[in-house]
């Protein structure tokens, strides 16, 4: 199967990086910000970091749209940002199947 692995850097690539044993024996791959971190993963599409500017938001929606249209993974994966966005907006059009894996850190009260 292959998978699509949305998230922004810092803690949410942290707690992917976490779950990548669930996904042996599949094609993963990563859709994140261009990091020094980031750079180091195998297979990965580096996108510049949206922050809150809608035009970064269009950008990043139709680079990931490119993205998705050329790999074509059976689900997307994502522990979050703001770069989960467009990958789910474009993977709800395509009907592709999404998991929102919510942060970990946070056990008492909502992110």
């Amino acid at each position: 199967m292959k998978v699509c692995l949305v998230c922004s850097h810092g803690g949410h690539l942290s707690e992917m990086l976490r779950l990548m044993e669930a996904f042996e024996g599949h094609e993963a791959f990563f859709i994140t910000y261009d990091s020094i971190r980031t750079r180091q993963l195998q297979r990965r599409y580096l996108l510049h970091n949206i922050g809150k500017s809608p035009w970064r938001m269009l950008r990043a929606a139709i680079a990931t749209l490119r993205i998705l249209r050329r790999e074509r993974p059976e689900v997307i994966v994502s522990t979050g940002s703001e770069i989960a966005i467009p990958a789910f907006y474009i993977a709800r059009l395509f009907r592709m199947k999404t998991i929102f894996i919510e942060s970990w850190t946070r056990v008492v009260q909502p992110t």
